[in-house]
């Protein structure tokens, strides 16, 4: 065979040889990829949760090629609960106590994610005769929260204050801040305990509303080392172990948004109201201040979080589950 011959076939050999090599590569890349993104839910409350996620939820869309984002704003923590538990929810701001009470449940496949709110609970009075805790006794209650965080704060206030909130007290409870809101706004209640923003809102439509009781401040006094975190963010473990890149680029858009709405809350408003928190711009730009929104990873706020489940548990084990969740709740980038 002539040496031309021979080089010819060599290199038709070599051509073929790449060819089916790229072929490999790029049916591999194909096999790897997936056809279509998944969805992450991520729900905040309505309210400081809320408020702290604006700028993330107005301004993104995925947080990756392979993962989209859908955010809602909810009004029930039932509704929450549900998503949860039937995994439809990848990521929630939830109250920190049902946290716990999640991790148990599932047997830990719900985990936090960081802190995002401390004490944001006020007594607001129509009366004026609301000048201390001692002066609710013998006095009717509306609040929300029940079952929640609001309850366990304000039945530990009031005991702590010598008052027995089953029997020198009325409380009654709705299954929302805002019907709470309305009740006073209405006349159908005269004291109420309500967190911000409602807070700003109803003071702000209603003059004759009297900022009585900071609870936050009640409870330092009773509980001065044990810090009240209200709020935390949690993630399914399923998501956190098939997204950690994703789930860590969600922690710092959300660390960024937080920061962003305490510095610039003129800039955040017009956010707030068009995610359907507040109605109102001036409204929702006051309340920032006082939504007391931070943001704490996880492990850093381990040791925190740990003393308020201790403290909750030894009041009300069911408070947290029946038990005190043990560290692999908490979530390490």
């Amino acid at each position: 065979m002539k040496k031309r011959t021979i080089k010819t076939i060599l290199c038709l050999i070599l051509v073929l040889l790449t060819v089916l090599s790229l072929s490999s590569c790029k049916k591999i890349y194909e096999t790897n990829k997936p056809i279509n993104p998944i969805t992450a839910k991520i729900v905040a409350m309505k309210g400081p949760t809320g408020i702290g996620m604006v700028r993330v939820m107005n301004e993104i869309t995925s947080l990756s090629d392979y993962v989209n984002t859908k955010f809602e704003i909810m009004t029930s923590t039932d509704t929450v609960v549900a998503g949860i538990l039937d995994k439809s929810i990848s990521i929630a701001a939830v109250p920190t106590n049902l946290a716990s009470v999640l991790y148990n449940k599932t047997e830990g496949e719900v985990i936090i994610l960081a802190v995002h709110t401390l004490g944001v609970l006020h007594i607001l009075d129509k009366t004026g005769t609301i000048k201390s805790i001692d002066d609710l006794k013998g006095k009717t209650l509306v609040a929300s929260g029940q079952g929640s965080l609001p309850q366990y704060v304000l039945n530990f206030i009031l005991s702590e204050n010598g008052i027995n909130p089953e029997t020198d007290i009325e409380i009654v409870y709705k299954a929302e801040h805002s019907e709470v809101a309305t009740l006073l706004l209405s006349g159908q209640a005269d004291i109420v305990m309500l967190p911000e923003p409602f807070v700003s809102t109803v003071m702000n439509k209603d003059k004759s509303i009297v900022h009585a009781i900071d609870l936050n401040a009640e409870w330092v006094k009773k509980a001065p080392d044990i810090t009240l975190s209200m709020g935390c963010l949690v993630a399914q473990k399923s998501f956190i172990e098939e997204n950690p890149e994703e789930v860590n680029t969600f922690l710092d858009l959300y660390k960024e948004s937080i920061e962003w709405v305490l510095e610039e809350p003129y800039n955040a408003a017009p956010y707030i109201v068009s995610s359907g928190i507040l109605d109102n711009e001036t409204v929702a730009e006051n309340a920032i201040p006082n939504c007391n929104i931070v943001y704490i990873d996880a492990d850093d706020a381990k040791e925190s979080l740990n003393a308020f489940f201790e403290f909750l548990y030894n009041n009300n084990p069911a408070s947290v589950g029946g038990k005190i969740p043990d560290d692999a709740i908490y979530y390490s980038k």
